[in-house]
């Protein structure tokens, strides 16, 4: 039976860049501040402990946004390539580059290498962002290219039933005085989330279109583009993804060996 949610809305008209906008607006990192290093530390560490890469690995971290995860990659020693569209993003990350850390404007629907990474890593919801689900493809397929045989991609994806039934039509927070009026919608497919921000005496607009995908739909997407699906974890403490409870959809694929 197809799942039914009641906040099913028409969309309102998005910026088909809407990812490139908003995503080197200050205001980005404003409101996301609670993504924070020690967060994407501990699930570093439960990725590593778990994949057992070698020490001499080579590590894509793309889209890295400002780099946070791609820092604690490089931390462990291995040769971490962080990787995104956004030149705020990669200027920030920049700042705490290393002789391991190599960072670089990249859109993740161009192809980027053949036959380099032991392991890719596309996390916090980075996939989606697109109208039609032939990008989501092709993305996926310039990943297998990049990715060794043998080597691993780590796709880490909201749990769409669980976020589609707690959907909040509506919030305001405030941070550093600013302030955020947040309305979210799903139009069958896709969530959409509006953001008005009001910043002193000005108001600027920016908006964020997600692909609801299921963990079937992503499953499919990432056999498609050839991986082989090892593993599912349903948050970043790497327990087992039940599809009603669980908050992520971590799925671990495997490019196929020589």
């Amino acid at each position: 039976m197809p799942l039914i949610f009641e906040h099913l809305q028409t969309s309102p008209s998005i910026n088909e860049n809407w990812f490139s906008e908003w995503f080197n607006s200050p205001y980005y990192d404003l409101l996301y501040q609670h993504r924070n290093d020690e967060e994407a530390a501990l699930f570093i560490d439960k990725l590593l402990n778990h994949l057992e890469l070698k020490p001499d690995a080579v590590i894509a971290d793309m889209p890295c946004g400002n780099g946070r995860h791609a820092r604690q990659l490089a931390s462990k020693g291995y040769s971490v390539y962080a990787y995104d569209l956004s030149e705020k993003n990669i200027r920030e990350a920049a700042k705490h580059q290393a002789a391991n850390l190599h960072t670089a404007v990249h859109d993740m629907r161009q192809y980027v290498a053949c036959n380099v990474f032991d392991a890719l890593f596309n996390l916090f919801t980075s996939l989606g962002y697109f109208r039609g689900d032939y990008v989501d493809r092709r993305i996926l397929k310039n990943f297998y290219a990049a990715i060794k045989p043998g080597g691993k991609l780590v796709l880490d994806y909201f749990n769409a039933p669980v976020v589609l039934r707690n959907l909040q039509k509506e919030s305001r927070v405030t941070h550093d005085g600013v302030e955020f009026h947040i309305q979210r919608y799903y139009d069958g497919k896709r969530i959409i989330k509006t953001v008005e921000i009001t910043d002193r005496q000005s108001v600027h607009h920016f908006a964020e279109r997600v692909r609801a995908y299921t963990m079937t739909e992503l499953c499919d997407l990432l056999q498609q583009a050839g991986f082989q699906i090892t593993e599912v974890f349903g948050d970043y403490q790497l327990h087992s993804f039940e599809e009603q409870l669980a908050p992520r959809c971590i799925l671990i694929a495997q490019k196929k060996p020589l």
